[in-house]
């Protein structure tokens, strides 16, 4: 499941647990042979909870950075889905928009948001660059990395989803 992470969390008196792991040989940060300047998508495990206990569980996936039209830009949506016997949850996104060059990657544009999200399993879309925010106007190879967080109605910890290298003709 490349570029996916399941984010858990749990309210367990007065207590978020959240789950994410990345499984043997595909740790964040690990250089790849075809994708040498990029990390590689970490990839979560669900916790298993108890019955009856209040609890939300929301998957979060990074696309692949493509051009839009629309924003005139190189961008790429970090897409969360929850679901869970509470009826809403806030879920934090920070983006991260990185360029390789052939040197090391630096970061072409970010995004930081947080929204309010039914856990009816219907997606909800996060942008990176953040809408009207820096653009992104030239070609090159491309990756998105965004850290996910349930953040009410009680914090939980962070887990990361990362996208497909890709190289993007800016237009």
């Amino acid at each position: 499941m490349r570029g996916s992470g399941r984010i858990i969390g749990t309210v367990v008196a007065g207590t978020a647990l959240l789950a994410v792991s990345a499984p043997a040989g595909h740790a964040a940060g690990s250089a790849g042979s075809d994708e040498r300047d990029f990390a590689r998508p970490a990839v979560a495990q669900e916790l298993t909870l108890k019955k009856g206990t209040k609890w939300a569980a929301c998957t979060a996936k990074a696309d692949t950075p493509h051009w839009s039209r629309g924003a005139r830009s190189v961008i790429y949506k970090t897409r969360v889905t929850c679901k869970g016997n509470v009826s809403r949850v806030h879920v934090k996104v920070r983006g991260w928009l990185i360029y390789s060059s052939g040197g090391g990657p630096s970061t072409a544009a970010t995004s930081n948001e947080t929204r309010v999200i039914a856990t009816n399993g219907r997606a909800a879309t996060y942008y990176t660059p953040k809408v009207r925010g820096k653009k992104v106007r030239w070609s090159g190879k491309f990756q998105g990395s965004s850290t996910v967080q349930i953040t009410s109605p009680v914090r939980g910890t962070k887990g990361t989803t990362t996208s497909k290298a890709q190289f993007v003709k800016a237009h």
